[in-house]
């Protein structure tokens, strides 16, 4: 395999962080070695190895899992709460009661397809009318939303994500995105969540 940075300054200052922030959770959360922080992130322990060499970068959803560890959303989980079906119910909860009416009704006429209920459920959520403007709001490709009718494919973590921000109000999709995909701004978050736990963390 070849590192995904063409550039080999560029590569080593990306590795280094990425280094570095697998190296913050072994420190800051008490785990002994690679094999049981892939345990924790719930991944395969040959995408650290890939990841230490330089070859790989840690991904969304293990990024997306140690918000869940630190408790971002304090009474949800991020993970949890992107599962389509979740999903579906947060958009429920969070509009009037004629608008969470017509999305139940939804939910049920596509109750055999998560993935399709929750496009239907964030298109009358939302106010859109046909899908182009669906795939213009969750900034996916319009023959995305097609794949997703057909059962080929679901709605990948980053327009779940912006679905849950608009219905929470939470948090800012594109600043969390900017924060977690950045290794060197996650490790800039994570060390002040460590810092908060145990203030001599803010020294390591």
């Amino acid at each position: 395999m070849t590192s995904p940075y063409t550039d080999q300054g560029e590569a080593a200052t990306k590795n280094s962080d990425e280094v570095a922030l697998l190296d913050v959770l072994l420190r800051g959360f008490g785990i002994k070695n690679d094999a049981q922080l892939a345990a924790w992130l719930e991944i395969d322990k040959s995408l650290l190895y890939a990841v230490r060499a330089g070859k790989r970068r840690l991904g969304l959803v293990p990024r997306l899992r140690v918000l869940d560890h630190i408790g971002f959303l304090k009474a949800r989980s991020i993970l949890e709460s992107i599962l389509p079906e979740n999903l579906a119910k947060v958009l429920v909860e969070f509009n009037n009661q004629l608008v969470a009416e017509l999305i139940k009704k939804a939910l049920r006429e596509n109750a055999e397809d998560p993935n399709v209920a929750l496009l239907e459920a964030t298109k009358i959520a939302f106010g859109h009318r046909t899908d182009a403007e669906l795939a213009k709001f969750l900034e996916v490709q319009h023959n995305t939303i097609a794949t997703i009718r057909s059962g080929k494919s679901s709605l990948g973590p980053k327009p779940k994500l912006k679905i849950l921000a608009h219905a929470t109000r939470a948090f800012e999709p594109e600043a969390l995105l900017a924060a977690v995909e950045s290794s060197s701004r996650f490790l800039v978050l994570l060390k002040e969540h460590l810092k908060h736990l145990d203030p001599a963390s803010s020294n390591r």
